[in-house]
């Protein structure tokens, strides 16, 4: 049997395509060119703040909420460690759990049909992967309902910036296929001037229209254009 080669299409490419809005970076990504050269050392500080930051709200959520949080392990970036947390998310949304920090989503049987109406559109040489790594999964819905999860994932910025809320965006599309429905809203830990956390929830019903017509169209028009850079 022939493997077809796969493209990941993770939050980051989300985050990093409308923040730049450069068809140039997009381009190159999906190419598989080398071009993590490209980020700032001041971009590179930031990342690590990020990280830093995540730490520190995971352990803030468990001092809260107790056996109601689970973090995770990130065990690796390989994608047998990927999968397995992946499978380990599904288990702990299906049993309700209210914060699930540090998950995986790789909704891949639900996006089959998608993933193929994209290759055979655009006649790609690949098939597209979707999946993700929310900083938090939230369970929204009330107990005694089937659980419904939205995305938060947690910034070093002081106000909601629109590349943050399409990252989040980008998760409630996975959590759509893997939980049979969007969920309404989404949400960003922010900082605020005494450098700790502010939450900031917002409607996802515009921005999910925004988004996939980014992941039907847009993308792989930019993979498909040989642009004069």
């Amino acid at each position: 049997m022939i493997q077809t080669e796969k493209i990941n299409i993770s939050g980051s490419i989300i985050y990093y395509y409308f923040q730049r809005r450069c068809p140039y970076w997009l381009h190159l990504t999906l190419q598989k060119k080398e071009i993590q050269k490209s980020l700032s050392p001041l971009e590179q500080t930031f990342i690590q703040q990020g990280l830093q930051r995540e730490k520190k709200y995971f352990q803030k959520l468990k001092e809260v909420f107790g056996e109601d949080c689970v973090i995770l392990k990130d065990e690796g970036k390989d994608e047998a460690s990927l999968l397995k947390r992946a499978e380990k998310t599904c288990e702990l949304m299906k049993q309700g759990l209210p914060y699930i920090c540090h998950g995986f989503l790789y909704p891949e049987e639900a996006l089959d049909s998608f993933s193929k109406k994209l290759k055979q559109k655009f006649s790609l040489p690949f098939s597209p992967r979707f999946w993700g790594e929310p900083d938090v999964l939230v369970r929204i819905s009330p107990k005694g309902e089937p659980p419904l999860y939205t995305a938060l994932d947690v910034k070093t910025s002081y106000g909601t910036k629109f590349p943050q809320v399409m990252q989040v965006t980008y998760y409630a599309f996975l959590l759509s296929y893997l939980q049979g429905k969007w969920p309404p809203l989404g949400f960003l830990a922010l900082q605020d001037k005494k450098h700790t956390f502010k939450l900031e929830a917002f409607s996802l019903e515009e921005t999910k229209w925004i988004l996939r017509q980014f992941l039907e169209e847009e993308l792989w028009e930019s993979y498909q254009k040989e642009r004069a850079f």
